[in-house]
């Protein structure tokens, strides 16, 4: 194939953006040394950033940040300000590499800073083009194009090359697909030939290959064809039955065009009917629809272990090899304990089965290609449909009741399919003698948004009889799992108010009194009253301003002495870490995990205040986050560390933010903070909801705190409670040392549970 010497590439498309006056950017080609000083860097403990020479998509040279994990290492930027015109809209494009967040900083006329566009976190090992498009509001009057990594003890390294601010109509459209994709196998090689797509602009094509059909556009390219319709693929691993390709066009503007072109090679013909492989795997596996099968059979076998009163799981893997697998369908047999008298009745706790389900995802925040990942868990109610190639996975769950006999427990699970398969796999669950609690020994604080957002997904209005039970339905969900929803599902002065407020699994309320400046204080302090009355005075709160900058402090402290003369039992709650500014002017504070510094937090304790936490969009990884793509035990471990860290609550901002047109279909919520803001899906057949892996993972990791908890106050019974909850809190070492360092291994954090329950069982009551 030939090649252009990517110099004169470069040259080539920057030329022909000066020619339309496109670019607002100074040397937005990185390759002029002396324009350097057009782009800002900052920095701070260790980290660098600049224009990097050797590593460039095109030239010689790019923009760069390398972070590293000290913890004086907050931020890592490079970027260029230029003035715009308010109330315009914007586009923002470059090719990146590496891990970072791409996005714009805007300011007012007086250059304060004013909010920022959209932005796209990046987590890939090759060039990706990454585009942005904003409308700026009439205050703003310049914008700060922007590559940074934030967060304390986060490393990194990112490069950005061809970046491109304009006005957004002064952008064409981006380029339609090629057309007429015809792959041709000879002699082990592919070559694939296609039509350019109608365009002034200058095109290149990125070339994607997989060996499954979940292949999107946003892969990582296997090469980038630059001057001809046509590549030869001599590099398909030997063992691949078939391949997939997609030809993606992108302009010189780096937008990518559609990629409607697909097409699939075979090497070996497919079997009508494929062989059905089954294995387990633990709660915390989060295993894609196509992914490597593993050679090796094992027998499958299901074995859980649980205390009384709590929900545990394990699933079973599903896999069709060298053809498709149809009609596959589960049923669980009764269950017997060992050594059980005659006439024992049935076990105390219940059984149940769910499918897994699979969203895209398209861009990765981990260093994984994009695809179709696990993450609904719908109800197990008819056979699956099981492609060549695909896996699979059921959600078998055991949830035993307080009066549940300790001991072992025996049945098995039968498979069928349509195509004549039959499986038995055992199962065992062994049940613990120890109980957890019914009411949690921790704060927590998720928020339901009611309103058209949740009411809109179902086809509902809000305030109709079907919208009112949903929001009930989502209540119970949360408190199922151990968690306090932020608010009531009815009015404080509901005749239904006195079943939420007597409920023990219920440890927080807030006062619902408005938010920001719109703050009705009759209602507040009428609230306070009824709570007071109800004798839950002491669970309530008042959050009622988020995430203030040093200008809202003023304010901030205001709000706090008005909630306090109006009700001063009622703890004031500010998303802001401990600050000086705003000593004695908040109950409980609960800062963004990256924000968290350790003395000031400490320090605010001993004083009497609460320290709870949150994370909200950001962190990423390593942080834990609770992101569909991030490791399937992220969201359980960063218990552990609550407890670790004596930190007493846990708030999440959002738990049905559904704001695209269907999470289902397009998962990526925030920018591409993939499952951000929602743990639960929209079941809109049944007008219902569905949980998630990541929301099944905080159940556990919620039930993982009590465990830690009934440890120390079992150890209490021989020592100070204060060195008891030390060695407690010493036992969460092995899974997780601090918010950016945990053991990544899922099977860790279940061995060391294990541990944990023995040792509750040794010392007994």
């Amino acid at each position: 194939m030939k090649t252009v010497p990517k110099i004169l590439l470069t040259t080539i498309f920057l030329a022909h953006l000066a020619l339309t006056g496109g670019n607002l950017l100074k040397n937005g080609d990185f390759e002029d040394a002396a324009g350097a000083a057009a782009w800002y860097v900052s920095c701070t403990g260790n980290g660098t950033g600049g224009i990097s020479t050797g590593v460039a998509f095109e030239g010689q040279r790019s923009g760069f940040i390398r972070k590293l994990t000290d913890l004086g290492s907050h931020v890592s930027s490079i970027g260029q300000t230029v003035p715009c015109e308010p109330e315009t809209e914007y586009f923002q494009s470059a090719w990146v590499k590496g891990g970072c967040t791409f996005f714009t900083y805007l300011f007012d006329a007086h250059g304060n800073y004013a909010g920022q566009g959209p932005a796209k976190i990046i987590c890939n090992g090759n060039w990706r083009p990454v585009v942005n498009r904003f409308k700026v509001g009439k205050s703003i009057h310049s914008i700060q194009f922007r590559m940074e990594r934030y967060g304390r003890g986060i490393p990194t390294e990112a490069w950005m090359d061809n970046a491109i601010l304009a006005r957004a109509d002064e952008v064409p459209p981006p380029p339609g697909p090629v057309t007429d994709l015809v792959a041709t196998l000879v002699n082990g090689a592919v070559t694939l030939e296609w039509t350019a797509p109608e365009t002034t602009a200058r095109l290149r094509f990125l070339v994607l290959r997989s060996r499954y059909p979940d292949l999107m556009e946003t892969a990582t390219p296997l090469a980038i064809a630059q001057d001809e319709c046509r590549y030869v693929d001599s590099t398909i691993p030997a063992d691949w039955p078939r391949v997939f390709y997609r030809v993606v066009p992108v302009d010189e503007w780096n937008q990518m065009g559609t990629s409607d072109a697909f097409r699939e090679v075979r090497f070996t013909p497919a079997l009508p009917t494929g062989r059905l492989v089954a294995r387990a795997a633990s709660p915390l596996e989060k295993t894609r629809l196509y992914t490597d099968i593993p050679e090796t059979e094992a027998p499958a076998t299901l074995n859980i272990e649980l205390a009384r009163y709590e929900t545990e799981a394990m699933q079973l893997l599903f896999s069709a090899v060298g053809g498709p697998v149809n009609g596959v369908d589960v049923t669980v047999g009764d269950f017997t304990r060992d050594g059980a008298a005659n006439g024992e009745a049935a076990p105390r706790f219940t059984v149940t089965l769910r499918r897994v389900d699979y969203v895209p995802v398209k861009y990765p925040n981990l260093p994984v290609e994009p695809g179709l990942m696990a993450d609904p868990l719908s109800d197990w109610d008819r056979p699956v449909d099981i492609p060549e190639d695909a896996t699979q996975a059921i959600w078998f769950e055991v949830a035993t009741q307080s009066e549940c006999l300790p001991g072992t427990y025996c049945a098995s699970l039968s498979v069928v399919s349509e195509d004549g398969f039959a499986l038995e796999i055992p199962v065992t669950v062994t049940v613990w003698d120890f109980e957890l609690p019914l009411t949690p020994t921790f704060h927590t604080s998720y928020q339901i948004w009611g309103g058209p957002m949740f009411a809109k997904p179902f086809g509902l209005e809000p305030d109709s009889p079907e919208y009112v039970q949903l929001m009930k339905d989502a209540y119970e969900f949360l408190l199922q799992r151990r968690i306090s929803p932020c608010d009531l599902p009815v009015p404080f002065d509901s005749p239904e108010a006195e079943k939420y407020f007597n409920d023990p699994r219920a440890t927080d309320f807030r006062i619902p009194c408005g938010f920001w400046r719109d703050i009705d204080w009759k209602k507040f302090q009428r609230d306070a009253d009824i709570a007071r009355s109800a004798g839950v005075i002491t669970k309530t709160y008042n959050y009622c301003w988020d995430e203030p900058v040093p200008a809202h402090y003023p304010h901030c402290r205001e709000l706090y002495a008005k909630s306090h003369k109006l009700a001063p039992d009622v703890a004031f709650l500010l998303t802001e870490p401990p600050c000086e500014e705003l000593k004695d002017h908040v109950d409980i504070w609960c800062p963004v995990l990256h924000e968290i510094e350790w003395d000031k937090a400490t320090a605010a304790c001993a004083r009497g205040d609460h320290f709870w936490w949150y994370n909200c969009v950001g962190p990423i990884a390593p942080y834990p986050t609770y992101y569909i793509d991030d490791l399937g035990h992220a969201p359980r471990v960063l218990q552990w560390l609550q407890f670790k860290f004596g930190v007493e609550g846990n708030l999440y901002w959002c738990t049905n933010y559904w704001t695209t047109e269907d999470v289902w279909t397009n998962p990526a919520t925030w920018g591409t903070a993939n499952g951000e803001g929602f743990l639960f899906y929209p079941d809109k057949e049944k007008c219902g909801l569905v949980t998630s892996l990541r929301l099944e993972a905080i159940r556990d990791g919620n039930e993982d705190y009590e465990y830690l908890n009934l440890l120390a106050t079992r150890l209490a019974k021989s020592m100070p409670p204060e060195i008891a909850r030390a060695r407690a809190a010493a036992m969460v070492e092995p899974v997780g040392a601090a918010l950016t360092v945990w053991n990544r291994s899922p099977e860790a954090m279940l061995q060391h549970r294990r541990r944990i329950a023995q040792l509750i069982i040794q010392l007994g009551e």
